[in-house]
């Protein structure tokens, strides 16, 4: 294909054939698509219907040998053959006779050849396949097209291919919704600008080319009497179908659509927007441009240009703006126009260059607008428009986008059926577009997108001001002293540093020349510190653009996809907390446990990070409770909790004492928690314990979310790990939990379904630890010298359980029972010793059975057999207790004054419903049984007593 630009002479009056005149036109903007091409992305195009017609494993795309080929109706010019051997010097090219051809057409349609294109244009292709090919056979299709995708783009070159039948478009089963394609929501909108805009790279012509202008209405009926009469045959032509009107109800989901890609593309997304809502107006009898342009090339006297299909569909706007008196869009239509056009007509054209035909045009239609010089300066120069500018610009086109939206979602209502839009489709988009443009707290608004390139400003100035008793900071355009700022208007205002910093690197406003000026009032923010902050954002979102995720990813829950962390942002880690020389005698270095008085050097945490649906978030929390809301924060997003991996949490610290201890620290603390929750199912609990300044911090998931808890003591944290649950939780601490050490030892080995008991003896003591078969924890201390003999207790307790009526009890059978001795090990550590508990019979214990009811009034009701004597009573009735204890040392060989143990225990129904449980648990028993000793153990001593007679 010849890449000289040639001026397109209409066809003379003999050469009507309307076909003809299609082919014409097409072969003339290819020529203006290879005319902005370079040699190699020339080469490319003239072999791309070559790659589709067979598969040579030393061209773009190769998959295999049996990947679908053969192109209809083609036969590789001599042109297609030296541009593959350009690109694989070995190639040759066998000619073979093909029975067979599995693509039908190859299509170019949207801007190519037009006005709108440039060579910073991307191409959209249709490739157009045989719709008797099998699924597996399909896919090799579509990976060849991907591979071709990419070996463009390393030529420069944005290429995108849609792989589909012409029989399940033609049933409006269309191409699957992508960043590229619009899926459901406008198939009758696309098929009018494919008509109007598509050329015929190469295979067969569409047969819509075919049909005269006058039969456009009766598509169907005069493509089946054509078939009939044989005055063409089906194998020469693809039919795409015919395009008789526009359905109402395809308005909303099309409007739906552009208003996503309004996102990236305003100006582009707005005209076609305006578009539809001049279809809209013209209904029932819309004049479409597909229909407007097939007239077009049938008459005489009319140049390329005039069929250009952009400069047709902003003559047809202007018409509808002009009629409905509207300046304001009309003159945002122009803009846009222009825009799209891309050619800086402020600039002076060098005199060696050849014509531009789009410069040319776009100066008469700028002349008959009557824009002046200023008018086009400002335009080109809006890659350097500042922020009040972009703003301003970007406010009218949400306006003009609301508008058509409006319009047009009014429109569809009143003339539509359903929405022609699947609801799956109709979701996605409606996410991108929340995610796009709905406002919420922490989120950073990001206005310069897609109106301008380079908004950095040469000075920013930083002040950090008292709001109604809070700290607020505001951001300035150049340098505005302290005394300024009552007069000034800041481009920002924020609650945090970070958020304020956040917003000028994704509105690109501070670029590698920007000079900061800095005004605190009480923070100790300087500017070695903004500066490191500004690099650590720009690593992890270089020059503020965000990464391009699969639009496949809207279609589920927002995800966390990057994420940092800042703490103590103009922060002193030991600012006021200590006498000199207080912590730094110290050896101990954790920074949540500092020095010698163990203080924490964490005071804030800000948490910057994007979402799977694109959208950017800063979050900041003060104070002691500030790290564990920002990690909090950060777990949720993992939602449910474990069904997914978290990204993994950067986090930077640059205050003056400490920084890379903080850093260090917090992001292993984060990391060991993120790596907890992994696992935590919907249904299941997880909880992870860390010791922060003496007081222990719970980070919990129950239900799916995730929440936290502090305990100012050990006592509390036993209290709140002992609470009672009907599902298991997994229990994990962190790296030092120096008070501890036996907790993190003993749920290291818990697991759920077992009941664990740990026994440790120490001068006539035991420490009792039993975790239950939901992972709960219950703590006491007794008098003890063997620990066989505590774990004997425990395992006849148990077994007690297990027998009788227990159909309403969930406590596991004995062979779920776990015992373990600790012992003490180096550093002050517990190392664990599983044993073996069998029944022992010489240990002879005087059975003490306890049931437990409610009374009238809804209060405990004790029932206990020592033996063969029954005693009852009320929980606060202490002659109970004094009366059992007295009548257990009777029994004693001299009144021998050890504790008294429960050796069975049953809790009646209406227990459980005053407990608000299906099932009495391991731990509601062992509480009531602690509960029940301890009585009796005070009446023990009580009787015991000296003064008692």
């Amino acid at each position: 294909m010849s890449t000289t630009v040639g001026r397109w002479t209409p066809p003379n009056p003999r050469q009507r054939d309307l076909e003809s005149r299609f082919q014409m036109v097409t072969r003339e903007r290819l020529r203006r698509v290879f005319d902005s091409l370079t040699p190699r992305q020339q080469d490319l195009l003239e072999l791309l219907p070559l790659l589709f017609h067979m598969n040579h494993p030393l061209l773009p795309g190769y998959v295999s040998h049996d990947t679908p080929a053969g192109l209809a109706d083609y036969t590789p010019s001599n042109e297609a053959v030296h541009a593959a051997k350009r690109i694989a010097k070995a190639f040759t090219f066998e000619r073979h006779m093909l029975r067979s051809f599995a693509v039908l057409g190859v299509y170019l349609m949207g801007s190519p050849g037009t006005i709108a294109y440039t060579k910073h244009s991307d191409l959209d292709i249709w490739i157009c396949h045989d719709a008797s090919l099998p699924a597996e056979a399909l896919e090799k299709l579509e990976h060849k097209a991907r591979l071709i995708e990419q070996y463009a783009m390393k030529l420069g070159l944005e290429m995108h291919f849609f792989v589909f039948d012409a029989e399940r478009f033609r049933r409006g089963e269309t191409l699957s919704l992508s960043a590229e394609s619009s899926g459901s929501s406008q198939h009758s909108l696309l098929l009018d600008e494919f008509y109007r805009s598509g050329l015929l790279i190469a295979g067969l012509p569409p047969l819509w080319w075919h049909v005269p202008i006058e039969e456009d209405a009766r598509y169907e009926e005069y493509v089946a009497e054509g078939l009939q009469q044989r005055r063409f045959s089906p194998r020469n032509y693809v039919d795409f179908g015919g395009l008789s009107q526009i359905p109402p109800e395809e308005f909303f989901g099309a409007a739906v659509w552009q208003l996503y890609k309004s996102i990236e593309s305003p100006y582009k997304s707005m005209m076609k927007l305006l578009l539809m809502e001049t279809y809209a107006s013209e209904y029932p009898k819309i004049a479409l441009l597909s229909h407007r342009y097939k007239k077009a090339l049938v008459q005489e006297g009319l140049t390329l240009n005039d069929l250009d299909p952009y400069i047709s569909m902003y003559r047809k706007v202007e018409e509808y703006l002009m009629a409905n008196n509207d300046p304001v869009r009309l003159a945002l239509l122009r803009r846009a126009f222009y825009i799209k056009a891309n050619e800086d007509l402020s600039q002076a054209v060098d005199p060696r260059q050849s014509k531009n035909w789009r410069r040319e045009t776009l100066e008469q239609m700028t002349l008959s607008w009557g824009w002046t010089k200023a008018d086009l300066l400002h335009l080109d120069r809006r890659g350097d428009w500042k922020l009040d500018t972009a703003i301003e610009e970007r406010r009218a086109l949400i306006k003009a986008l609301q508008k058509s939206y409006a319009v047009l979602s009014d429109f569809a209502r009143r003339h539509g059926k359903d929405k022609k839009i699947t609801e799956s489709d109709l979701n996605v988009l409606g996410r991108k577009l929340y995610a796009a443009f709905e406002k919420k707290p922490g989120k950073i608004e990001i206005v310069t997108r897609g109106i301008c390139k380079d908004p950095a400003e040469a000075h920013l100035s930083l002040h950090q001001v008292d709001s109604d008793g809070r700290e607020a900071w505001l951001v300035y355009a150049d340098i505005v002293l302290p005394d300024e700022v009552a007069q000034r208007t800041p481009l920002k205002r924020a609650a945090s540093v970070l958020e304020l910093l956040a917003w000028c690197h994704f509105n690109c406003l501070a670029g590698p020349g920007t000079q900061w000026h800095l005004y605190t009032r009480d923070s100790r923010l300087n500017s070695f510190e903004l500066n490191k902050i500004l690099e650590a954002v720009n690593e992890a979102f270089p020059n503020g653009e965000l990464d391009a995720l699969p639009i496949e990813t809207l279609g589920r829950a927002p995800r966390l996809h990057r994420a940092l962390m800042f703490v103590n942002v103009g922060k002193d880690a030991l600012h006021g907390r200590f006498n000199e020389g207080d912590v730094l005698t110290s050896n101990h270095t954790d920074a949540f446990q500092f020095g010698g008085r163990r203080i924490n050097l964490v005071h804030s945490a800000s948490l910057l990070f994007v979402t799977s649906w694109e959208e950017v978030f800063c979050l900041h929390h003060e104070g002691v409770r500030g790290l564990l809301e920002a990690v909090t924060e950060y777990l949720q997003w993992a939602t449910p909790l474990g069904s997914t991996e978290l990204p993994l949490l950067k986090v930077q610290c640059f205050s003056a004492d400490y920084a890379q201890v903080i850093s260090q620290r917090v992001e292993r603390y984060v990391d060991a928690a993120r790596r907890a929750f992994s696992t935590t199912s919907a249904r299941g609990a997880t909880h992870f314990i860390a010791e922060i300044e003496g007081a222990f911090h719970q980070l919990s998931a129950e239900g799916g979310r995730p929440h936290y808890r502090i305990h100012s003591s050990f006592l509390a944290l036993v209290n709140a790990l002992g609470e009672a649950r009907a599902t298991f939780a997994r229990v994990s601490f962190d790296e030092n939990c120096a008070r501890l050490s036996a907790l993190p030892t003993i749920y290291t080995l818990n697991k759920p379904g077992r009941i664990q008991i740990f026994a440790a003896v120490r001068k006539q003591k035991a420490d009792v630890y039993i975790v239950d078969e939901h992972g709960a924890l219950f703590v006491q201390r007794q008098d003890a010298v063997d620990p066989r003999a505590v774990f004997d207790h425990f395992r006849r307790f148990f077994a007690s359980l297990t027998r009788g009526d227990r159909a309403g009890t969930a406590v596991a059978a004995e062979d779920v029972l776990e015992f373990y001795q600790m012992l003490p090990a180096s550093g002050g550590q517990m190392r664990v010793k599983r044993v073996n508990v069998p029944p022992d019979d010489r240990l002879d214990y005087l059975p003490l059975r306890v049931f437990v009811d409610v009374d009238d009034a809804d209060q405990p009701l004790f029932t206990i057999f020592c033996g063969e004597r029954e005693f009852t009573g009320a929980d606060d009735d202490g002659r109970l207790f004094v009366a059992i204890a007295d009548h257990v040392l009777g029994m004693r060989a001299g009144r021998a004054p050890y504790p008294i143990y429960i050796t069975d225990l049953t809790l009646s129904t209406r227990i459980e419903a005053r407990l608000g449980v299906v099932a009495v648990n391991t731990m509601h028993l062992l509480n009531y049984k602690r509960r029940i000793e301890y009585q009796l153990t005070k009446a023990l001593r009580r009787d015991l007593a000296p003064n008692k007679a």
